[in-house]
């Protein structure tokens, strides 16, 4: 089991690292929203290996993606949908 001082030091650098074998590190103010953000940074992280092109996104339109993107409030439906999709569930 990891150290709390451990924990806390992950959480100093966060934006500063990727775990090597343990994937993107992400937070939220909920589990909920952790897990839906997880999965989109997932989802274009898959997108930006299969695309060929090496241009890059302006710092505006990463503004804008993200705008769209990062709508907290929509974690929990997104999550629970999830949830129910992976249950076998009709939504």
């Amino acid at each position: 089991m990891q150290s709390v001082a451990g924990g806390e030091g992950i959480a100093r650098r966060l934006g500063d690292i990727v775990l090597r074998n343990h994937g993107l590190p992400t937070v939220g103010a909920t589990v909920q929203e952790a897990v839906v953000r997880f999965l989109m940074m997932e989802h274009v992280a898959e997108a930006h290996f299969r695309v060929r092109s090496r241009w890059f996104i302006s710092h505006d339109g990463v503004l804008f993606a993200k705008a769209g993107l990062a709508i907290e409030r929509q974690a929990c439906s997104v999550f629970d949908f999830l949830v129910r999709y992976h249950l076998g569930e009709q939504p």
